[in-house]
């Protein structure tokens, strides 16, 4: 079989190209797939994971022959997770979530430093062809493609309105930002480095904001309106978004949650809120959540309350919540002592990236953590693994560098 030539001087192999995919599929599950095939499906993506990051931390341990230090930073997270889980164990849960994300950092270190470029090409395509077959789902089915349950939301009123639970090919309406925000930042580093043109750059980008438009998700809108503006100032008017740094993007991400969780600070956004994003200023009732949130962590602020429930432990109306909020999900789950640890792991980041201040790659990088921090507002996206994915290419962005 040929290799694949994306440009002059860059040749990725297919062989590599279908280990990095058969890796990463799993991580990027169409959600459709458990019921159209059949609900006994779902343990078949969970033990794909599982036994093929095993295998991955296998040969990470053999080629090294040690941990490097970012997977030391994230042992560290590790074994926050580990303690605080034994107040409210699941040990399926607990295994599987950090055996998979120690695999995804391993993995992504071993192929970047050895194939700067394959990992990143190989996870553009893949994502590209699962989200161009979800927008044509959206186009012949806006509804949805699977129809799973009904379920109520709370609004401003103080009632709770009955919405019917439809899936898309790739996810629901709001978390098919776990696609679109790696498809886009892995289409920037290839636009970047010169492995696609402008015309195919543009195409993706295209098909990210028809997604968006077509499921009208306030979360995804909010990041898809920052991931435009990041590609036209990049791509059309060269701009290296120099003023993106990481500790000014931290400063103003722990700005907005103190000023949201504390001060109401929605309401001064009444009209993007309300007559543009369509939702209550209780932000489709998540101010409610989070008081109770508040108020839960207040009782338990050093260890939580565990992770056996995957933070839906927020009694409400009958019915259990998770915090629809980065910040207090982790709290809620693993208090302080979580926190720093998750602290730990960003410090991380913050050091691998120092010495590549001003490089493209690094700006696209950075643009990406600020989507999952403003997203992160009003979601949490802890156990979602494309946001580890991120953090994973994060801490070995100086590998692909140099």
């Amino acid at each position: 079989m040929r290799d694949i030539t994306l440009n002059k001087n860059t040749i990725v192999k297919w062989k590599e190209v279908f280990i990095v995919i058969l890796f990463l599929f799993p991580f990027f599950e169409p959600l459709s797939l458990r019921y159209i095939v059949s609900s006994s499906i779902a343990p078949l993506f969970e033990y794909w994971r599982f036994f093929s990051s095993l295998l991955v931390i296998l040969i990470y341990i053999i080629i090294n022959k040690g941990l490097s230090k970012n997977v030391l930073y994230l042992g560290v997270f590790i074994a926050a997770y580990f303690a605080i889980s034994l107040n409210s164990v699941r040990w399926t849960l607990l295994a599987f979530f950090t055996i998979n994300i120690a695999a995804l950092y391993m993995f992504f270190e071993i192929m970047i430093k050895r194939k700067k470029n394959t990992v990143i090409v190989s996870m553009f395509y893949l994502l590209f062809f699962l989200v161009l077959i979800n927008l044509i789902c959206l186009i012949f089915h806006p509804e949805g493609i699977v129809y799973t349950k009904a379920y109520r939301t709370w609004n401003s009123s103080g009632y709770f309105n009955v919405f019917y639970d439809y899936i898309h090919f790739l996810e629901r309406d709001n978390r098919l930002i776990n696609f679109l925000l790696p498809l886009w930042f892995s289409m920037m580093i290839c636009y970047s480095k010169g492995y696609i043109n402008k015309r195919l750059s543009f195409l993706v980008m295209f098909a990210i904001d028809l997604t968006i438009v077509l499921v009208w998700s306030a979360t995804s809108v909010i990041g898809g309106t920052l991931m435009t503006i990041a590609y036209i100032s990049i791509v059309f008017f060269k701009k290296k978004v120099s003023l993106l740094k990481f500790r000014n993007t931290v400063v103003f991400l722990v700005i907005c949650n103190v000023g949201l969780l504390c001060f109401n600070i929605q309401n001064a956004f009444s009209f993007l809120i309300e007559n543009i994003l369509g939702k209550s200023l209780t932000l489709t009732g998540r101010t409610v959540i989070w008081e109770s949130a508040k108020k839960m962590i207040i009782e338990s602020p050093i260890f939580g309350y565990g992770t056996r429930q995957k933070g839906y432990i927020i009694h409400f109306s009958g019915s259990d919540w998770y915090a629809h909020n980065f910040i207090l999900d982790i709290l809620i789950q693993g208090g302080a002592l979580l926190l720093m640890a998750f602290i730990f792991i960003i410090y991380r980041c913050y050091k691998s990236l120092l010495i590549h201040a001003d490089k493209y790659t690094v700006n696209i990088m950075l643009v990406a953590f600020a989507c999952w921090g403003i997203m992160g507002l009003v979601e949490s996206f802890f156990y979602q693994y494309s946001f580890w994915v991120t953090l994973a290419i994060l801490t070995n962005l100086k590998h692909m560098e140099s």
